[in-house]
């Protein structure tokens, strides 16, 4: 019995460990726009948002998206048990997927951009055009979210990742929405319950938990989409 508790114990803390240095180490690499997403959040003046959020959208494809990819990656590499994670294997990790996540990120980022402008112009036009725009907001925001997770398990064009994220969304709605959500939802609690553990441990721990459902649930219809000439290599 104390062997059992030694061993769970063990694996525990040595999970901790590894998502403590991927948050770390997604927190040097995404720095510059961490600290303007702070200033923008405690800012007052109008003024200045016109100054830091073109700047924001300028490094999100460039830091944020590619600092997230190698995040997703070395969760993946955990899960599957694909050797031990290091800083090295986490900076393999952000190289070896920079160029696809920088792609999807401007697409992303420029919608994101197209949308948000659209909202401040309209914010005291029609209410039914700003929830479709709220709508069309929430869908971009997860539908890169999904991107990178597909663009993690699978070594393919970006084309073939679009395609295949639009299946998964299209034919698994409610669970991508829930799987999203609850990672918003997760964050916001971890947060509220103690800023230093969000700090160190809440971005990846909910990536590590929304990814392995991710997993699970890829391998429920793997093989109907091979069928239908979707299927790709791990």
């Amino acid at each position: 019995m104390g062997e059992k508790v030694y061993l769970i114990f063990y694996e525990l803390s040595k999970l901790l460990f590894n998502l403590l240095q991927v948050n770390v180490l997604s927190m040097i690499v995404t720095l510059p726009v961490l600290i303007i997403g702070i200033q923008i959040a405690v800012t007052t003046e109008l003024s200045n948002l016109f100054i830091l959020v073109p700047i924001v959208s300028l490094l999100l494809p460039v830091l944020f998206f590619p600092g997230l990819q190698a995040v997703i990656s070395s969760v993946r590499q955990l899960i599957r048990e694909e050797g031990v994670l290091t800083p090295l294997s986490f900076l393999k990790h952000y190289t070896l997927g920079y160029k696809h996540s920088f792609i999807i990120g401007m697409g992303i980022t420029g919608c994101l951009t197209l949308i948000g402008t659209s909202l401040l112009l309209n914010r005291e036009g029609l209410i039914i055009l700003n929830i479709l725009l709220l709508v069309m907001l929430f869908y971009t925001s997860l539908f890169g979210f999904y991107s990178l997770f597909m663009d993690a398990h699978y070594k393919m064009p970006i084309s073939w990742i679009i395609k295949r994220v639009f299946y998964m969304i299209s034919t698994s709605p409610i669970f991508t929405l829930t799987v999203y959500i609850a990672i918003i939802l997760l964050q916001v609690i971890i947060y509220t319950v103690s800023p230093i553990v969000y700090i160190l441990f809440g971005p990846a721990i909910t990536i590590y938990m929304s990814y392995y459902l991710f997993l699970k649930k890829l391998g429920h219809y793997t093989d109907h989409q091979t069928d239908n000439g979707l299927g790709g290599n791990k």
